[in-house]
C-alpha cells in the first residue's frame, strides 16, 4: 500500500497530492517506535522500510523545505540528495548517510547521534548544536560548515576535511574522545589523531588552535564576571 503512494509524493498523480503524501507519511515514521531493549539489531517494519526507500529514490522530486523535525531514524539513506533541505531538528538516529550530498543544508539542532556520514558532503551545511555523538564521519567532507556548539563526542573524524572551518571561534565545542586521523583543518593542516577536550588537549594541536582557545576561555570568564556584577 505504501509503494502505491509513490506517485503521489513524486507528483506524478498531480502536484496538489505531494504536500499531503508527505504529511502522511512523516506521521507514520514519526509514530513508529524502538523498543527499549539494548538489542541493537533492531528489524524495521516493512511499511518503514518502503518510505525510507521512496524518501532514497524519490528525493529529487519531493520538496525537501518540509523535512523539518522529520523522523528518519535508521533510515537508508546512501547515496541521496539532500543538498540545500531542511533537516532542522530532525531524527537521524542510526540512518546510513554514506556517501549522500548535504551541500548547504540546515541540520541544525538535529540528532545524527551513531549515524553513518562516511564519505557524506556536509559542505557550507548548517550543523550548530547538531549532536555527531558516536558518529561515523570518515572522509567526510565538512568545508566551511557551521558546527557552532556541536556535539561530536565519540565521533569518528578520519580523514575528514575540516578546511576554513572556524567553529572554534565561534562557540565552545565538545571535543571529547574524537578520533582525528588524518583529518585536515586550516590550509590542510593535519590535526591530532586524538582530541581529549578543552580539559585535556593535548600538545599536538597548533599554536592557531590553542591562541583561539584560550582566547574562548577568556571571554568567557569576562561574560562569567560580568554576569555576577549584574
Amino acid at each position: 500500500a505504501i509503494y502505491q503512494l509513490r506517485d503521489y509524493i513524486n507528483g506524478e498523480n498531480g502536484k496538489t497530492f505531494k504536500r499531503p503524501t508527505l504529511e502522511l507519511f512523516r506521521s507514520l515514521l514519526g509514530n513508529w517506535k524502538l523498543s527499549d531493549s539494548k538489542d541493537k539489531s533492531v528489524e524495521k517494519p516493512d511499511y518503514i522500510t518502503a518510505i525510507h526507500t521512496i524518501f532514497r529514490e524519490e528525493l529529487v522530486k519531493i520538496d525537501k523545505r518540509y523535512f523539518n523535525n522529520i523522523d528518519l531514524k535508521l533510515a537508508d539513506l546512501t547515496g541521496a540528495n539532500l543538498s540545500h533541505a531542511d533537516l532542522t531538528r530532525a531524527n537521524l538516529v542510526g540512518a546510513d548517510l554514506y556517501k549522500a550530498f548535504l551541500t548547504s543544508a540546515n541540520l541544525s539542532n538535529t540528532n545524527l547521534s551513531n549515524a553513518n556520514l562516511t564519505g557524506t558532503v556536509l559542505y557550507e551545511a548548517n550543523l550548530t548544536r547538531v549532536n555527531f555523538t558516536g558518529a561515523n564521519l570518515t572522509g567526510a567532507n565538512l568545508t566551511g560548515a557551521n558546527l557552532t556548539g556541536a556535539n561530536l563526542t565519540g565521533a569518528n573524524l578520519t580523514s575528514a576535511n575540516l578546511s576554513t572551518n572556524d567553529f572554534f571561534e565561534r562557540d565552545l565545542l565538545d571535543l571529547t574522545e574524537i578520533n582525528l586521523s588524518g583529518a585536515t583543518w586550516i590550509n590542510g593542516e593535519k590535526l591530532p589523531d586524538k582530541c581529549l577536550g578543552f580539559k585535556g588537549m593535548p600538545n599536538e594541536l597548533s599554536q592557531k588552535v590553542i591562541d583561539e582557545m584560550q582566547g574562548l576561555f577568556s571571554r568567557l570568564e569576562k561574560t562569567t564576571e560580568s554576569l555576577k556584577k549584574a
